[in-house]
């Protein structure tokens, strides 16, 4: 389904007439579905967050980016968001290979329902060092949150990966639910073929109840 997409703007702003025909275009293509463009100086109030501090700011879907997009790349947003996973995947993958590590964290504490799309990056092998990494910050940060724990039917799935890397991942994320719902899936790890795994669910045994 075409995405829904907000455009914050003001008369003085030298890249904001381009981003609005941009998104005027993918409207009339029917890439996105609704275009919402709000003059901040006329509507302060508008504005979703107190963190939004320039424009063009602009939201397609429930991904929110900051600046000149060019039209091409307005195009592809529009075509991510339109996904089954909203885009949270390629834009977390963005994120972090820009070393937009605070920038990711913001936008999942205002939609924590993208947490599962952390995983996913976890989860795929092609996913880049860096990026794999920033994953792993963001979902450390949550260590004790409840929000973690909607996540260990996925990191059960994990678990039992063909990559090693990927099952070592999702021993360390278990470790950060502190809860014994995690103890069977860790334990079974004790048995891995790969020595880092086993070192790494033994360690991760020690963290949980």
């Amino acid at each position: 389904m075409a995405p829904h997409a907000l455009l914050l703007l003001t008369p003085s702003c030298p890249h904001c007439r381009q981003v609005l025909h941009a998104l005027t275009e993918l409207l009339e293509e029917g890439r996105i579905a609704r275009l919402e463009a709000v003059d901040i100086t006329q509507e302060p109030g508008a504005v979703p967050s107190a963190d939004i501090r320039s424009v063009p700011w602009i939201r397609i879907g429930p991904l929110e980016f900051s600046g000149g997009y060019s039209a091409a790349e307005l195009d592809h947003w529009a075509r991510a968001a339109a996904g089954e996973d909203g885009g949270a995947h390629a834009y977390l993958t963005d994120l972090l290979e820009r070393g937009g590590l605070d920038r990711a964290r913001t936008w999942l504490d205002r939609h924590p329902e993208y947490l599962p799309a952390v995983l996913d990056l976890l989860g795929d092998t092609r996913t880049p060092m860096a990026v794999r990494i920033g994953a792993s910050a963001l979902l450390e940060d949550l260590a004790d949150d409840p929000r973690l724990d909607a996540l260990l039917p996925r990191l059960a799935a994990l678990i039992r990966a063909p990559e090693p890397q990927v099952r070592a991942d999702a021993a360390h994320i278990l470790s950060l639910l502190r809860s014994a719902e995690a103890r069977p899936h860790l334990e079974a790890l004790q048995e891995d073929p790969d020595a880092e795994v086993r070192e790494i669910a033994a360690e991760s045994l020690e963290k949980v109840p």
